[in-house]
């Protein structure tokens, strides 16, 4: 498992405040950022990501280093914030680091480091098109992972909403059935009264 200082990355913030809250780019990619470029035209290239994003707040990472004497590793890691957790527990989640995120891997293995890093972002890039670009099979992963991420996130928010329904429906008939003792209660008050006033 390959842990990251986030200060080793490079930023490039949005300033919009839109949905993507920061693209960062680390390892190899800072040597060689025409191929993070690559990584980011990708990604713009596929419509499902781009919803996803424009869904959820996101924070992108594009990663590559070496990973023995000639193996590249290439990554990109989409954290995003799960709405079906409350704030509470994602904003602990942000700082603890145990944020939500869709991850992809490819590895380039040719003794030549900028040939290897060719390789996996050449890859990667597949992995990140959507389905219909390419020839390696290999394009669609990154749709796919998005949209399992966003159909168990869709699924936990449905049952809550489903479940806050019920706590309304159910207080909803309290109140109806207290509405209904208090009108049968003054029914009865009035036929208690009706009657007296008929034996006077």
């Amino acid at each position: 498992m390959q842990v990251d200082n986030i200060n080793t990355y490079k930023m490039n913030a949005n300033p919009n405040f839109t949905s993507i809250r920061s693209v960062k780019t680390s390892g190899l990619y800072e040597k060689f950022p025409e191929y993070g470029k690559e990584l980011v035209d990708a990604f713009q290239k596929n419509p499902e990501a781009m919803k996803f994003c424009e869904k959820y707040d996101v924070d992108i990472v594009f990663h590559a280093f070496k990973s023995g004497v000639s193996q590249i590793e290439s990554s990109i890691h989409i954290f995003f914030d799960n709405l079906a957790k409350g704030k509470v527990r994602r904003f602990f989640d942000s700082l603890s680091g145990n944020r939500d995120k869709v991850s992809l891997h490819s590895w380039g293995t040719n003794y030549d480091t900028k040939e290897s890093l060719r390789d996996s972002t050449t890859e990667l890039v597949e992995m990140i098109l959507p389905e219909g670009f390419g020839s390696k099979g290999r394009n669609g992963m990154l749709t796919s992972h998005l949209k399992s991420a966003d159909t168990n996130i869709q699924e936990v928010l449905d049952k809550k909403t489903q479940k806050v329904a019920e706590i309304e429906a159910k207080k909803a008939e309290k109140v109806r059935a207290k509405n209904r003792l208090s009108a049968n209660q003054q029914e009865l008050d009035d036929a208690i009264k009706n009657l007296m006033d008929k034996s006077n």
